[in-house]
């Protein structure tokens, strides 16, 4: 990826995908802690992109608010998610050739440190839901550092049609 010269709208060139992406970033407030960043993407086939992004601190975290839509197989989506140190949380929508689905969910990393920062127990759940047929799947996860090289983990997936449901 390569800066396009004199550039000081944002502006890249990616000469392996052949891709033109222009985004740039305004920052709000008197404070800083809004930005809104709007991105236009064109591939090699000139199938366009676009997308808007508003980052706005709150609390000791960020909330995101992101709305897309591409040419390349007719998408449109929009998500909202939440990150802070020890709370991930996430909800989106999406459109396309294949389907319209919505999904949320959500990891919380518990602060107890038996090595280091970097080896936190975890919980997380995510939920998908195919909007157009009604099928929804959801998946648990979790997980317990005991050394570098040893942690307890496990790991749910089920569906509403019971085919696939493991533990």
């Amino acid at each position: 990826s390569a800066s396009l010269k004199k550039n000081n709208m944002g502006l890249t060139w990616d000469n392996n995908s052949q891709e033109i992406k222009g985004e740039y970033i305004f920052t709000l407030g008197t404070d800083g802690n809004t930005k809104i960043q709007p991105i236009i993407t064109k591939d090699e086939d000139s199938q366009i992109s676009k997308e808007v992004k508003i980052d706005q601190a709150v609390g000791d975290g960020t909330l995101n608010f992101t709305l897309n839509e591409s040419d390349i197989d007719n998408t449109t989506g929009a998500s909202i998610n939440y990150n802070n140190d020890s709370v991930s949380l996430y909800a989106g929508k999406t459109s396309d050739d294949w389907g319209n689905t919505a999904e949320f969910g959500g990891t919380i990393d518990f602060p107890l440190y038996l090595l280091n920062e970097k080896e936190k127990p975890f919980i997380s759940a995510e939920v998908n839901k195919n909007l157009d047929t009604g099928f929804e799947s959801k998946y648990f996860t979790g997980e317990f550092p005991i050394t570098d090289n040893l942690k307890l983990w496990s790991n749910r997936y089920e569906d509403d049609q019971g085919d696939w449901n493991n533990t």
